[in-house]
C-alpha cells in the first residue's frame, strides 16, 4: 500500500485521481512510505517521527492500495509518549490526544458520554456545559413624579 500526505497535494483530494484511474505519482508526487500491513480509515500511524491520521483510502475489487493521511494536529501524546490533557471550555468537542476538534459538536448528547476519535481512534469523555447568559435592552423610562 502507498501512502500518501495530503500536503503533499496541494489542491488535489483523492477524488480528483478517482475518475480517471490517475493516482498523485502521476504529479510527480512519492509516497511517504509503502507497506503491506493492512490499514484502516481513523488508524493513526507513525511514520518516522510523525503521527498521521488515515483519512482516505482507495482500491479496486475490495483491496484497498492507496491511503491518504493527515498530520495530527497534536503530536505530543502519540510522538513524545506524553499524557494527554484535559481539553477544558472549548467551542468544541476535542480530542485531548490528538486535537482533533468535532464540527458536528452540536449533535453529540446533552449530557456526558464515551467516543471514539474519528481521526486518532482514541477513547475519550465528554461533558456538554451550558451557560444561560441574559442581555437586557432599554424600551421605556418610567416617568418620574417630582415632589417639592
Amino acid at each position: 500500500m502507498k501512502i500518501f500526505d495530503y500536503a503533499d497535494l496541494g489542491r488535489k483530494r483523492l477524488w480528483d485521481y478517482i475518475p480517471n484511474g490517475s493516482t498523485p505519482e502521476d504529479d510527480g508526487i512519492k509516497p511517504i512510505i509503502e507497506t503491506d500491513r493492512e490499514v484502516d480509515i481513523g488508524d493513526t500511524l507513525i511514520i518516522g517521527d510523525t503521527a498521521y491520521s488515515i483519512t482516505s483510502l482507495h482500491g479496486k475489487g475490495g483491496m484497498n492500495h492507496t491511503a491518504y493521511v493527515e498530520k495530527l494536529k497534536s503530536q505530543k501524546v502519540f510522538i513524545d509518549g506524553e499524557e494527554p490533557e484535559d481539553k477544558d471550555y472549548t467551542g468544541q468537542i476535542t480530542c485531548p490526544y490528538c486535537g482533533y476538534e468535532d464540527g458536528d459538536s452540536w449533535e453529540a448528547d446533552d449530557d456526558e458520554d464515551e467516543c471514539v476519535c474519528p481521526c486518532c481512534g482514541s477513547v475519550f469523555s465528554y461533558q456538554r456545559n451550558v451557560t444561560v447568559e441574559y442581555c437586557s435592552q432599554p424600551v421605556r423610562k418610567a416617568e418620574a413624579v417630582y415632589l417639592n
